[in-house]
């Protein structure tokens, strides 16, 4: 038989496990029922925090004994010591009614009483009587309310740093296990609000029987769900794992956390205890949340997901219809709709066996049928209906689509037409078949697609395909850091496609998106700038009254619509939709100054990549995209290569003049002119030079000045197209690109004026950082008594 944990050391205890562990059971045992940790205290200098307060009554309006926790105390303390006035300050501040001051570190308890006046204190000897009629047993005592999403957030993560400490390994399996936890915890608080005994608990119990009872607690969730038993699958957590974790929440009622709080705290830790290649089958929460809202979800429909991954996009799909039933005053009793089966309102289907387990322990917690996720192979469309899944039923059709080529499965791809005679088959466009069988005539699907399906011509008879079967409501595209939450790049589009009628082929119009922000950077750390909710408000304007409002506050999104009759599948990326820049093309194709391509006056050439030396005086320089700046050559940071590799890549060679251009990342389209004369370099892999034709007709700082220009920049935007990872274009794109060619001297005169712009530019950055640096030293030299005339 296990025994109990017995913790030897406080100092191993982070404060909030003293708290939960320690000092609130001790509480407890005293008969004090309304305890608060961490509790705000307001004086007239400042807010510290009080660690705990014991109130006498349920509304917590006459708190008696303040609590003050420390990792490690002597084994003897005095009234003058900094800890006990420290904890007397906090006492006055909070009023007279606060009679007792505990001081602690888990182990030791040193008591103080203050006078009725409340100015003075003494040391007692021990503890204070109990109250009378004050309650003993710990099973009787109300459980601590958690509505803080800080304060839940803090109870996870103590639980998942109580799992590190047991040695266990971090992955989907995690997140399947905590889940259960809290599935257990969650039907405990039902039980007891029922009158039933509690049973998430550790006190009294061996490690196994704690085990039993949230295993049973677990399947009793699952059952009120569904009306029937679930095949128990073996726990990961080992039972001392589990002791651990049930000793962190028991003391806490975390019925009243949102499902809202509850789910959105997962995906955000989903990514620090995910492995790497397992942050795919999520989306980012604000992404989510954008997908799901653009298809105006309605009470009664059928919506699936056929790769539902953890489920988020049928999680949010659930909040929206509840928080529409609470809009019209409605309840589940009352609506039809929601009293269906859910399986039949929604369903998800995931192929990785542990995610669809993962994604059920997740629809759980947010009230919904684990039976609404299938575990199955959903391009597989002779099985679907054996799974209970039909064609041409849906009303919605969510779908995030794993990206990548298709498995060569002859019996999955001889089910999909709109593979054509395309060789290298993606599973974007498996999914994307079977999403728009999946729908009713009139039904939405919204998806994720990767920009190279829209741009790329190996697809184009694929967007044929989509194009014949379905009305596009909506192209969005997004930036390149979308996806860097979960930990991927590169350039996808949103699109909204309507299945459909049979002899529906009206003209009708195209809402276009160009989103340049989504609330996070190319790190993936927030930046606050998300206008998808913008995007989104003008959305559901558009489809009321038929028209867009331009009335956004910055330059990070672009909105306007084009006719149906616009779409080809020789493309459907936005850039070809793009009506300033064809208004700008068409203004400067009729002006005073021929207007030639690209490839007609340079020779374009490639960059290589190469194997990195230490820097020598016999080395040669990389030039990289990120040293590559708009006008500007940064070679701060430049890799090196040996003498010999850049003797062996003489076409990757950068000489004096040559114009080099970004053509792969997120730094795409950025254009400066080497203008090194005696420096051995070669343009890497992402870099591509621009090598005049004939030095004498061409200045190569007006070239580099067009491409970095509206002109430059939108027409290598529309030429763009996209791997599954980033943005990029095809050197023969890039020669495609036309411009203006005012005689030589025109262009010299240009490019001057432009010079000392850029010359005016450079000294206005460095003086504002001369001034930033004189105010911080200002601020010191004031604070220190340094008189500057001196």
């Amino acid at each position: 038989m296990d025994t109990p944990t017995n913790f030897e050391d406080s100092r191993e205890l982070s404060e909030a496990v003293l708290i939960s562990q320690r000092i609130i059971p001790y509480l407890r045992g005293m008969g004090y029922r309304y305890i608060n940790s961490e509790v705000k205290v307001h004086s007239a200098s400042s807010s510290p925090t009080a660690d705990v307060v014991v109130y006498l009554d349920e509304a917590k309006s006459h708190p008696y004994i303040i609590v003050e926790i420390k990792q490690k105390l002597s084994n003897e303390i005095e009234l003058l010591d900094p800890v006990v006035q420290t904890t007397f300050v906090k006492a006055t501040a909070i009023g007279k009614q606060v009679r007792y001051l505990l001081i602690t570190d888990g182990q030791k308890h040193f008591w103080f009483e203050r006078s009725s006046e409340g100015r003075s204190i003494v040391q007692l000897s021990r503890a204070p009587e109990n109250l009378p009629g004050s309650q003993s047993t710990l099973l009787e005592v109300p459980l601590i309310t958690v509505e803080d999403p800080q304060q839940f957030s803090k109870l996870m993560y103590l639980s998942l740093d109580s799992l590190r400490q047991d040695g266990m390994d971090f992955g989907i399996r995690m997140g399947i296990e905590l889940n259960r936890v809290l599935i257990a915890k969650l039907q405990d608080e039902r039980v007891i609000q029922t009158g039933g005994p509690r049973r998430f608990r550790a006190s009294n119990l061996s490690n196994h029987q704690i085990k039993a009872n949230i295993a049973q607690l677990y399947k009793e969730a699952f059952i009120n769900l569904d009306g029937k038993p679930i095949e128990e699958k073996p726990w990961f957590f080992s039972p001392h794992a589990l002791s651990n974790i049930v000793k962190i929440l028991e003391p806490y009622a975390l019925l009243p956390v949102t499902d809202s709080i509850r789910g959105h705290l997962f995906w955000q830790m989903f990514a620090e205890f995910m492995r790497m290649n397992e942050t795919g089958f999520t989306t980012p929460v604000p992404l989510a949340d954008f997908l799901v809202r653009l298809t105006q979800l309605r009470e009664g429909q059928r919506i699936i997901d056929p790769a539902c991954g953890t489920g988020l996009l049928l999680i949010v799909a659930l909040e929206i219809i509840k928080a529409q039933v609470a809009t019209n005053h409605l309840s589940s009793q009352d609506n039809p709709s929601l009293q269906k089966k859910p399986q039949y309102v929604i369903a998800g289907i995931e192929i990785e066996a542990e995610v669809a387990e993962l994604a059920a322990t997740n629809l759980v917690l947010n009230g919904i049928s684990p039976s609404a996720v299938i575990n199955a192979n959903a391009l597989d469309k002779h099985n679907l209906r054996y799974s209970g899944v039909q064609l041409s039923t849906y009303d919605t059709v969510l779908l995030h689509p794993p990206m990548g080529l298709a498995p060569k499965n002859e019996n999955i791809l001889s089910q999909y037409e709109i593979i054509g005679n395309n060789k290298r088959p993606t599973l974007e466009m498996l999914f994307i078949e079977l999403a728009i069988d999946l729908l009713r005539p009139g039904g939405l699907l919204v998806s994720l697609v990767p920009d190279s399906f829209l741009s790329s011509p190996s697809y184009q008879s694929a967007r044929s395909w989509l194009l014949q079967r379905t009305l596009p409501r909506a192209i969005i595209s997004l930036p390149p850091e979308t996806l860097m939450p979960i930990g991927h790049s590169g350039k996808t589009t949103v699109l909204l496609l309507e299945k459909k009628n049979i002899q529906q082929n009206h003209q009708d119009r195209v809402l276009i998106a160009d989103v340049q922000s989504v609330g996070y950077n190319r790190f993936g750390q927030p930046t606050g700038e998300n206008v998808l909710p913008d995007l989104l408000e003008s959305f559901e304007t558009y489809c009321k009254r038929g028209d867009i409002e331009n009335s956004f506050s910055n330059e990070k999104i672009r909105v306007w619509t084009t006719s149906t009759n616009d779409l080809s599948s020789k493309r459907l990326d936005i850039g070809q939709f793009d009506p300033t820049s064809t208004d700008l093309v068409y203004t400067l194709k009729h002006g005073q100054y021929p207007f030639v391509k690209l490839n007609e006056i340079v020779n374009i050439i490639g960059g290589r990549n190469f194997k990195y030396v230490e820097y020598a005086a016999n080395t040669a320089i990389v030039i990289q995209a990120g040293a590559v700046r708009d006008l500007t050559l940064d070679l701060l940071n430049a890799p090196s290569i040996s003498v010999k590799d850049f003797d062996n890549a003489k076409n990757a060679h950068v000489e004096f003049g040559d114009i080099l251009v970004t053509t792969t990342g997120a730094y795409l389209g950025r254009a400066c002119v080497f203008d090194k004369k005696d420096l051995r370099a070669v343009a890497s892999g992402s870099v591509t030079i621009l090598r005049p034709q004939f030095r004498d007709d061409i200045d190569p700082f007006f070239l580099t000045s067009i491409i970095n220009s509206k002109l430059g920049k939108d027409q290598i935007f529309q030429l763009q197209a996209a791997s599954a990872s980033q943005p990029y274009i095809r050197r023969a794109d890039l020669g495609a690109i036309t411009i203006p060619l005012p005689p030589l001297s025109k262009q010299k005169e240009l490019a001057q004026r432009i010079k000392v712009l850029l010359t005016e530019a450079q000294d206005l950055v460095r003086r504002a950082q001369e001034i930033e640096t004189e105010a911080k030293k200002l601020i010191v030299d004031e604070l220190l008594g340094v008189n500057n005339n001196e």
